[in-house]
């Protein structure tokens, strides 16, 4: 197993040890009157100043939040790359297709419009633990789907070896 798959499992091992260690004191020392632990509409439940008091306004608001969700993960999973890898790769040094000031104004416009959506998000998903788990789990089933897209495009290698006996063969040819 190469190092980088061992730090990969090391680090995955321990978020979910560390999320194991968030949820328990939330599961052994809540006293269940919390709102924000709650399922469904209520008659107080307010969401941004809009009161989700019925079936119909809960199924408006789960519906569009999964909406919202899929969107948002397609955007930060094959849009935004196309702009920060340009931006951030230090080691490209020369970009092709873009102009500096497109550069510069698509990735500071995608910026401010993504921080002010994770602001109004953020008071979203707050607001109720279902709220909140129904938009962490589209954005990963969504996530999952666009993950195995832009893995499609690739050629996977099992090690070195096969890697130079490719390059062999291509040199050949």
């Amino acid at each position: 197993m190469s190092n980088d798959k061992s730090i990969i499992r090391i680090g995955l091992l321990v978020n979910v040890l560390l999320l194991i260690l968030i949820i328990i004191p939330i599961a052994l020392l809540g006293d269940g009157k919390s709102v924000y632990l709650r399922v469904g509409w209520h008659d107080d439940f307010v969401l941004i100043g809009i009161p989700i008091n019925t079936r119909g306004r809960y199924i408006g608001v789960t519906s569009f939040i999964i909406i919202i969700n899929i969107l948002n993960v397609f955007i930060s999973e094959m849009v935004q790359p196309k702009i920060s890898y340009p931006i951030y790769n230090p080691d490209q040094k020369k970009i092709y297709g873009f102009t500096k000031n497109e550069l510069q104004i698509y990735g500071n416009i995608l910026y401010l419009i993504e921080a002010t959506k994770e602001i109004i998000l953020v008071l979203v998903t707050i607001t109720q633990i279902d709220i909140a788990m129904i938009s962490m789990l589209f954005g990963e089933i969504t996530s999952i789907i666009t993950i195995r897209l832009l893995l499609n495009d690739k050629k996977f290698i099992a090690s070195e070896e096969e890697s130079d006996d490719e390059t062999n063969l291509e040199a050949l040819l």
